[in-house]
């Protein structure tokens, strides 16, 4: 576990393949799929310092970004030609710089009834995002942060 240059914490591990799938790469991430990693996304107090830090570090590229007004830029990270995430100013009211992880999931309303029904409760959201699904924010339990990212079935 570390922290980048503008204070935001990672965890840097070396990815292991799926069982039987020797040579290949992890399978924790996927822009489509139930259950992964599907989208990451840095507040930083710097985004032009964070993007050449980590494309110096992971190999990321910046490709393309939103204009999200008063909030700045929004701009897309890419790895092996996939859009993996973003980077963002942080919020004012953010202490520091962070990452934040979305997980897929297959039906955003089923996955948030879940939340709070297992004792977490949702702090922002389900928001439609550019591309048709829908995000939220959420705190689970034990009071850590994460997100959710999925279609909106009914």
């Amino acid at each position: 576990m570390v922290t980048d240059p503008q204070g935001a914490s990672l965890y840097l591990m070396t990815p292991i393949p799926p069982p039987g799938s020797r040579g290949q790469g992890s399978d924790a991430f996927s822009v489509d799929r139930p259950q992964h990693i599907r989208w990451n996304e840095l507040s930083a107090s710097d985004p032009d310092g964070a993007v050449t830090f980590y494309s110096s570090l992971c190999g990321w590229d910046q490709q393309g970004d939103m204009d999200m007004g008063a909030m700045g830029k929004y701009r897309f990270l890419r790895h092996g030609g996939v859009t993996i995430g973003a980077v963002m100013p942080k919020a004012p009211d953010f202490p520091t710089s962070r990452w934040s992880y979305y997980i897929g999931v297959d039906d955003i309303d089923r996955a948030a009834a879940a939340v709070t029904a297992g004792g977490g409760r949702i702090v922002h959201g389900p928001i439609e995002i550019p591309g048709g699904e829908y995000s939220l924010h959420a705190i689970d339990p034990q009071q850590a942060a994460f997100g959710l990212v999925g279609a909106r079935l009914c």
